[in-house]
């Protein structure tokens, strides 16, 4: 198979069952987190302040959901972050989700501070 041939997921999928070795697969693993880096910084790409957008990819786990507008952004130490304003509805689930947040609960909004920039999804209109 030349290099111009394109090959489809079977193919690859049946490369990693029966012929790579740890060293493919060690590289292989190496490429899809890649991947994913480069899948994230293009849905984050058009993340502006006053975009509507949902967490994904983030840690805690519980941040994964929550819906908010972006108030700012910074760099810091290479990476970009946003602090977004949480709807109502993400408050609760914050507020519910960690003990941390709990005092929140009463608020109508919620400003979350310090979220990378490449965990913004920005929600379609």
């Amino acid at each position: 198979m030349s290099m111009d041939t394109p090959i489809g997921l079977s193919e690859v999928s049946a490369f990693i069952l029966e012929r790579a070795t740890a060293e493919d697969l060690d590289r292989i693993s190496r490429l899809i987190g890649q991947r994913h880096i480069a899948l994230r910084e293009q849905a984050s790409a058009d993340v502006r302040v006053g975009s509507v957008v949902v967490l994904a990819d983030v840690k805690p786990l519980y941040f994964n959901g929550l819906r908010g507008t972006v108030t700012a952004i910074s760099s810091g130490r290479g990476r970009k972050k946003a602090t977004l304003r949480l709807d109502k509805a993400s408050v609760i689930a914050l507020g519910t989700a960690s003990g941390t947040y709990a005092e929140i609960l009463d608020q109508d909004s919620f400003d979350l501070e310090g979220i990378p920039l490449l965990s913004c999804r920005p929600v379609a209109d």
